[in-house]
């Protein structure tokens, strides 16, 4: 007894086709570059740097006295904080993040480190009448 016809296997093939493109198609919309993607660091609610994610660096994080609080490692564009001076250390247990929806807080140090994505600059370069 034959289950499907030539029309279910067409259609079949079909429908699996088109999942298939639309999954390719979503996955390239969602693997985008990090070449203009920061972290942006705050410590004490003021901002300290933004560093791109597609160079290697080793950034150390002072507090307002000067202290060395945090050490951030950007590196394969991803970024992590491989020091810390506060007791729990959640802020190196947070791993790595590489994308706009991530962030990294270390509560102790008032420190928060974030990715954001290139600004631009909105600024009026001239008026027409």
């Amino acid at each position: 007894m034959n289950l499907f016809k030539k029309s279910d296997i067409v259609l079949i093939i079909i429908l699996l086709a088109a999942t298939f493109a639309l999954l390719f198609v979503f996955t390239l919309n969602t693997t985008k570059s990090n070449d203009n993607l920061f972290a942006a660091v705050y410590a004490d609610g003021e901002l300290f740097g933004r560093f791109p994610l597609n160079s290697d660096a080793e950034i150390e994080i002072l507090d307002s006295s000067g202290k060395l609080t945090n050490v951030l490692v950007t590196a394969n564009g991803q970024a992590s904080v491989v020091f810390a001076d506060c007791p729990d250390k959640l802020c190196q247990r947070s791993g790595k993040i590489s994308s706009k929806t991530q962030i990294i807080a270390c509560l102790p140090n008032r420190v928060v480190i974030e990715i954001e994505g290139e600004t631009i600059n909105h600024e009026v370069d001239g008026i027409v009448r």
